[in-house]
């Protein structure tokens, strides 16, 4: 038989390579997919094989584009005929006004961030149900509870995200396959310690509101998804890892 599969949409960097690298480390064969970076997606992979031993791919899918979906899953099931986890990671946080933004610009973040997840899941989740247990998990936001100024479209999404998959939770419980989600606040990525030598004054003015003081790393919101890969009464269920932003 051959080993566990896991699919990380968004999985190219930041928390989301993390999160693939976690994955190899817990034993899974890894797809990593990306939308335009094939060079850090291959760079993630390689050190999956090279640490851990797994095998995996690496497919570019633009999570938006419901035929790329279906292309991804198609290719999974044709290389490894299995997968047992999914990660949607993939997402974009534009800011703008609300009456300055356009049509197209919260299409745009709505079709990536919830309308992905939710093309991931549907084609994704035909084979998840053949195995005996099965886990998805959906990247939302502490945006889908607290309000941020200029960015309307993506609260509106990672609000959705976690209703999305509350009820899916629903529908799956019967085929032993949970759905959970993750709703990390500010994270220490590479693309955020970019942004944060261009404004240092970042770190303090988004740690105001949160009891803790300080980023998530990466490896934690990793931490979040390996509990709930594992915690198999768990569905259903946001996990917050914000540092109590979600309080405030």
């Amino acid at each position: 038989m051959s080993n566990k599969v896991a699919v990380i949409a968004g999985g190219s960097r930041g928390m989301g390579a993390d999160m693939a690298d976690r994955l190899g480390k817990m034993g899974y064969d890894v797809v990593v997919l990306h939308s335009k970076s094939p060079e850090r997606a291959e760079a993630v992979l390689q050190k999956i094989k090279d640490d851990y031993g797994q095998d995996g791919m690496v497919f570019k899918c633009d999570i938006s584009d419901y035929d790329d979906c279906k292309a991804a899953a198609e290719a999974t099931i044709e290389r490894f005929g299995r997968v047992d986890v999914l990660v949607n990671n993939a997402g974009i946080s534009p800011q703008a006004r609300f009456i300055e933004t356009t049509p197209e610009n919260y299409r745009r973040v709505i079709n990536v961030n919830l309308l992905g997840h939710i093309n991931m899941c549907h084609v994704f989740v035909p084979h998840l149900i053949k195995q005996e247990e099965s886990t998805i998990i959906n990247i939302a936001s502490v945006g889908a509870y607290k309000a941020f100024e200029f960015m309307c479209d993506y609260t509106a999404s990672k609000a959705g995200i976690v209703g999305f998959s509350r009820s899916l939770a629903l529908e799956l419980a019967p085929y032993n396959c949970r759905v959970n989600c993750i709703a990390p606040g500010s994270t220490m990525t590479d693309m955020a310690r970019e942004a944060i030598k261009e404004m240092p004054e970042m770190i303090e003015i988004s740690t105001r509101d949160v009891p803790i003081k300080r980023w998530a790393e990466g490896h934690e919101i990793a931490d979040g998804m390996e509990y709930l890969i594992n915690s198999k009464m768990t569905t259903g269920f946001t996990l917050e890892i914000n540092g109590g932003m979600h309080m405030n």
